[in-house]
């Protein structure tokens, strides 16, 4: 299975030169809301239907199919159901559904590395914090802020590579 590269545009700083703090929450805090994991009283996508949050667009590459940038998903995935095996199943943060790194936001056939691509977060406007739990990142995963790579997403907050829940990653931006 091909891992998830995360990309997050649009991150918003306090000045024209970006600063970050990166964290984690360890999967043991999987289902809390954004106050109990530092986050505040931000707006939550929670995926569970095909309309995202207001300012939110998401673009999906795989070797096989694009889809995005868009606000609407082509389809949710209910992460009962995995046609495929049990890699997904209740992958969920909260809800019943999620974001996965297929050209359809289903499940593919787990071998095939073109099913599984880059996911790409635009926000407009910018934020000042994003977070996003990770479920099935059993691989480093290159992280971009701004069209920049600055680094490996583990490295940077400290979440584990799982083959399950990994946790709920953190990033602040911060700076004049």
């Amino acid at each position: 299975m091909k891992a998830c590269f995360v990309i997050v545009l649009g991150l918003a700083a306090a000045g024209a030169q970006a600063d970050f703090r990166y964290g984690y929450y360890r999967a043991e805090r999987w289902g809390l809301t954004g106050e109990n994991v530092g986050v505040g009283n931000c707006t939550i996508e929670d995926f569970e239907d095909v309309n995202l949050a207001a300012g939110l667009q998401v673009k999906v590459t795989t070797g096989n199919t694009t889809y995005g940038p868009t606000s609407t998903l082509p389809s949710v995935y209910v992460t009962s159901v995995d046609n495929f095996g049990s890699a997904f199943l209740n992958s969920h943060y909260t809800g019943t559904a999620g974001l996965i790194n297929t050209g359809t936001n289903q499940t593919r056939f787990y071998n095939d590395g073109n099913n599984w691509g880059d996911v790409e977060l635009f926000f407009s406007p910018p934020v000042k914090v994003v977070a996003f739990s990770m479920y099935q990142r059993d691989v480093n995963t290159p992280l971009s802020i701004n069209g920049v790579v600055v680094g490996d997403l583990g490295t940077l907050t400290g979440l584990p590579t799982s083959s399950t829940r990994g946790g709920y990653a953190i990033i602040i931006g911060d700076g004049e």
